[in-house]
């Protein structure tokens, strides 16, 4: 996960002036059946920011960070536009009002942003999770202010949300060693709801950062001899392989932060480049 902006001015005018009245057309029904059929009547409205939540991300995941190609994206709300589990015991009315608030919406693969145990031992994925560090301070559709609540979920579009995290060799993920061991429970958490952390997902992590591993290898086997010492072919080497690895690490390329991780740990990060911070 890197941070991802939430850019509203690439979103069509049309598709906004649609939310808009959605959320105001929403906002005039009181009975909560009726509230629930609108909402389930009108998901036209949130899957028409589809294009534009891609070109935010560079196509990718925004949990994630993977590239879908053969399964589709999901438009998530961050927070559930119906019921939310917001602790292991607890489910609150969920957040209604922001069904068509574009501020709540996140582009998710599917087995990301829905619950399901395809490739992993046990139940992943966002579905209807949204759990709080203090219950007592969640919003409802009386007292909407979301300012107080404290999210478990990693949240893309907050700067910072992606340095909670760590990868393995094995393209595992994992909360930040350096987190107090509380709050590493709960990042591990998110983890698994978010669903970064499934069988299939840790594969392509791990496959495709192993040429850059043996890329690496190569740069610091070169670098060790002094410049006068190395063949024209050896520059040339080190010149390629400083330009991979700067664009691996860009946001638009995949795993990026995994990238970025390893650059980290291999003592390289003069090579890290976080563009979408920008």
């Amino acid at each position: 996960m890197i941070y991802v902006k939430r850019d509203l001015t690439k979103v069509d005018a049309n598709v906004l002036a649609a939310a808009a009245a959605a959320a105001a057309e929403l906002d005039a029904i009181t009975d909560e059946a009726a509230r629930k059929a609108f909402i389930k009547a009108n998901s036209g409205v949130w899957t028409a920011f589809r294009p534009a939540l891609l070109e935010m991300s560079h196509r990718k995941c925004w949990y994630s960070e993977a590239f879908e190609a053969v399964s589709r994206y999901d438009v998530d709300h961050f927070r559930p536009k119906g019921r939310a589990k917001i602790s292991q015991t607890e489910t609150s009315e969920g957040y209604s009002w922001l069904a068509f608030d574009p501020n709540n919406y996140v582009l998710a693969g599917a087995l990301c942003n829905q619950a399901n145990r395809e490739y992993a031992e046990s139940t992943v994925g966002k579905a209807n999770w949204f759990p709080l560090y203090d219950t007592t301070k969640a919003a409802t559709l009386a007292a909407r202010d979301i300012s107080s609540e404290a999210p478990i979920l990693l949240d893309p579009t907050i700067k910072g949300s992606g340095d909670l995290l760590e990868f393995n060799e094995a393209g595992e993920v994992h909360p930040n060693s350096s987190l107090e061991p509380d709050y590493q429970k709960q990042v591990d958490w998110a983890i698994n709801l978010l669903g970064i952390r499934q069988s299939q997902l840790n594969d392509a992590r791990r496959l495709y950062v192993r040429p850059y591993r043996r890329s690496i290898e190569t740069y610091k086997d070169i670098a060790k001899k002094a410049p006068p010492a190395r063949t024209a072919g050896e520059q040339r080497s080190l010149k390629g392989i400083a330009e991979d690895l700067i664009e691996a690490s860009r946001s638009k390329s995949p795993f990026s932060a995994t990238i970025r991780a390893l650059l980290q740990a291999e003592g390289l990060p003069q090579f890290i480049v976080r563009d979408e911070l920008g």
